[in-house]
């Protein structure tokens, strides 16, 4: 692809933006569409409350947080198994 092309296409983007950003508008208008015809005036929001949005470093840090809860309860249905299993049945 040449500079000229490249460039033509940046343009293109500008005007009509394509790709999973675009999804994720149009995602968002049909939500806030749905949500706005069955609520309250008062609950209303608008499709910004509704988009999509992705922050790598928040991402990772919730994916750190569940990962350890995750291994935190998983130990303690293990200890809790091995305990009732020494305990005298009768």
């Amino acid at each position: 692809m040449s500079n000229e092309e490249f460039n033509d296409w940046m343009a293109y983007y500008l005007l009509d933006p394509f790709g999973n950003e675009r999804a994720d508008w149009h995602a968002a208008q049909v939500t806030a569409m749905i949500h706005n015809c069955n609520v309250k005036k008062t609950q209303q929001k608008n499709m910004e409350h509704f988009r999509l949005t992705f922050d790598p470093v928040k991402a990772l840090e919730k994916r750190k947080q569940v990962t350890a809860r995750t291994v935190d309860e998983s130990n303690a249905q293990v200890v809790s198994f091995f305990q009732e299993l020494q305990q005298p049945k009768g």
